[in-house]
């Protein structure tokens, strides 16, 4: 009888041991996953690479120049949110600046804009951007939160000629990026 309380008793300190350990893992493990850590390199609509990386800067300006894998403002933590995209599906992304810790942010307001901002200084879906495309390797960053709030297009981050990058109702050229690890 009394082995038997023993071993009940030193089971049941196992088992309150495993679930704690659980509970532990679960409670810290992080809502969002990092997927990856790269530049964002600007691709010609003809695939051609274009030497040019997404940039950006404390004030959250976002534009293109030179691709320097030294330079910390062309790089972005790409993680994956627990959404996806209302439009098709697609899975939603969080763009951060390594340099700035700032977001890359994209929605409509008199016209499409994009700029990078704290997280949760607007609304974190405008902070939501979907990877379209077959890989990494060719990618859209497209903002589909535009779409599901006012019923306009879902816009993209594009690059124009002067290295200007502005938002811009998808499926217009030069929206296409390569993610270089």
């Amino acid at each position: 009888m009394e082995s038997n309380r023993f071993i009940r008793r030193h089971l049941l300190r196992g088992l309150a041991f495993v679930v704690a350990s659980i509970t532990t893992l679960v409670v810290v493990a992080p809502a969002a996953q990092a997927y990856d850590n790269g530049q964002f390199e600007f691709l010609y609509d003809n695939g051609a690479r274009s030497g040019q990386c997404l940039d950006s800067n404390f004030a959250g300006d976002v534009y293109t120049n030179p691709c320097n894998w030294d330079n910390q403002y062309q790089r972005w933590l790409v993680t994956k949110t627990n959404t996806t995209s209302a439009i098709d599906g697609h899975q939603q992304y969080r763009l951060k600046n390594a340099a700035t810790n700032l977001y890359l942010t994209q929605y409509r307001v008199n016209g499409p804009v994009v700029f990078t901002a704290p997280f949760g200084s607007f609304s974190s879906d405008y902070q939501k951007i979907d990877g379209v495309g077959s890989s990494w390797a060719n990618v859209t960053l497209r903002s589909s939160h535009s779409n599901a709030t006012n019923m306009a297009p879902p816009i993209c981050v594009t690059r124009y000629s002067n290295a200007q990058v502005y938002s811009a109702d998808c499926g217009q050229p030069n929206q296409h990026w390569v993610l270089n690890k």
